[in-house]
């Protein structure tokens, strides 16, 4: 079990806001003389600290200590990222979702999916918090459930980023961004990650096969933004080379919509802030064959 130091963030203006305060380096002391050195983690538990106050949370895994080499003083006492406080470095999720939103249980990766931690890796906590309007302390703590087996495939994120594609113009009730990618290899589907802020209604994820035959991947006619999470398959699907993954996001920035943070409706473009709008949508795959792993993220 690791623990951040404790933080104390005034959350009264922005009603989202995301903090990074930094964990102790995970494959040393924090964890137990028998867990010096390179080791191997199966699964993840995070418990948040304050939950009433976080929207979600995902570890970020930096193997090169480069978000602390280039961010120093601010890295080490937490920052507000989403404000671009923090600058440059490996900030990736590294091919892993590993995510917290009320009433996420533990998650072990499927035999042969460990993911190595070595000596001297940062793991940063990205917490998404929620307003309360006065001063609140967070210490969150992350347990790790270790596997004496390496991995024997190798998980990697591919990324497609056209969020500079959003541009809605107030009143607009069906703005449809969409993102494709067409697989180079035969694949196992695992899980599905969809995010988007107030302004998205309704999201579709599916597959065309090489044959024009449509697989729906999730569908959710009803997209709210407060229950956003890892969607995991009861049993892989497989996709053969040549598959097309698309994405369909439908944005209402009318009156109509309910969650629209802006009254009347403004322009709104891409962007994490929470009155600009972000959307992303994730497979962890696996390619059949080689011991290679994919996970393509769209955003």
């Amino acid at each position: 079990m690791a623990e951040t130091p404790e933080v104390t963030a005034v959350i009264a203006v922005e009603k989202h806001l995301l903090r990074c305060p930094p964990m102790p380096p995970a494959s040393g002391e924090s964890l137990g003389p028998k867990r010096s050195g390179t080791h191997y983690v199966r699964g993840i538990e995070i418990q948040p600290g304050n939950p009433k106050i976080i929207h979600h949370c995902y570890i970020v895994v930096d193997r090169t200590q480069a978000l602390h080499t280039a961010n120093g003083e601010v890295y080490d006492a937490g920052a507000m990222a989403m404000d671009g406080q923090l600058g440059g470095g490996n900030s990736e999720l590294d091919s892993r979702f590993l995510t917290w939103r009320p009433g996420t249980p533990p998650y072990l990766e499927p035999d042969g999916m460990t993911w190595r931690l070595d000596k001297e890796t940062d793991l940063t906590l990205i917490m998404h918090l929620l307003q309360s309007g006065k001063a609140e302390a967070i210490r969150p703590r992350v347990g790790f459930y270790f596997s004496e087996r390496p991995p024997n495939k190798f998980p990697m994120i591919l990324k497609l980023e056209h969020d500079g594609d959003i541009d809605i113009p107030p009143g607009a009730k069906d703005f449809q961004i969409s993102d494709d990618l067409e697989l180079t290899a035969d694949v196992s589907v695992f899980a599905l990650l969809p995010h988007a802020h107030y302004l998205c209604k309704e999201m579709q994820a599916f597959a065309t096969l090489p044959d024009g035959t449509r697989k729906w991947m999730i569908w959710i006619k009803k997209w709210d933004f407060d229950w956003q999470g890892v969607f995991r398959y009861a049993e892989p699907m497989y996709l053969p080379k040549g598959t097309r993954l698309s994405m369909r996001y439908i944005y209402d920035n009318s009156t109509d919509n309910p969650r629209n943070p802006n009254v009347p409706p403004q322009r709104v473009r891409g962007g994490q802030k929470r009155r600009k709008r972000w959307r992303i949508c994730g497979w962890k795959c696996c390619r059949i064959g080689e011991k290679i792993c994919l996970r393509s993220r769209l955003r």
